[in-house]
């Protein structure tokens, strides 16, 4: 019986220690990579800011959702201090994500699309897309508004999107 309990207790330990380390490693909180721009020169740059997550994040789906969510928030006053700003109009909202054969089908609410201009259109897509691109796993994105999936970006027709977008198809510097 003693044993038996001496075993227990071990298990227990090293149970105890794992959790640890997936505590401590960020295995269970990882860090995030939020895509923003900001202003250098005369050129709005895109530039990562790294962020820890505030909950418990194990699948891919789970990461891309809480840092989709976190884009869409814009950046915090210490971010907005240090110039950091995002292309995406307030009140967007993410209704679904769908990963199928390394494409990220994103679900937007139709405010994702307003407010104009070629280079307000590629910046929101650029944030998007590197924010989900971080993931190995997520090769390109695929944009859908209310479960559709569109061809353009904005009524005009501004921005093609026809096709899953990755990183090469990406502006990294705006003028």
């Amino acid at each position: 019986m003693k044993k038996f309990i001496l075993y227990v207790l071990s298990i227990i330990l090293i149970i105890l220690i794992i959790i640890l380390f997936a505590l401590q490693s960020g295995f269970l909180y990882p860090k995030i990579k939020l895509y923003f721009f900001k202003t250098k020169g005369h050129h709005a740059v895109l530039i990562s800011i790294q962020k820890k997550s505030n909950k418990y994040l194990l699948t891919t789906n789970e990461k891309i959702q809480y840092a989709i969510e976190e884009l869409l928030k814009g950046p915090d006053k210490k971010e907005k201090k240090l110039n950091y700003f995002s292309f995406i109009p307030s009140g967007t909202l993410l209704n679904n994500i769908e990963i199928k054969n390394n494409i990220a089908y994103l679900d937007f609410n139709k405010k994702i699309e307003s407010g104009g201009g070629i280079e307000n259109m590629e910046g929101r897509l650029s944030q998007i897309v590197f924010t989900t691109t971080q993931f190995p796993q997520i090769k390109k994105v695929r944009f859908l508004i209310n479960g559709k999936e569109i061809k353009s970006f904005s009524g005009e027709g501004l921005t093609d999107v026809d096709k899953p977008l990755g990183r090469n198809n990406m502006k990294k510097i705006l003028p």
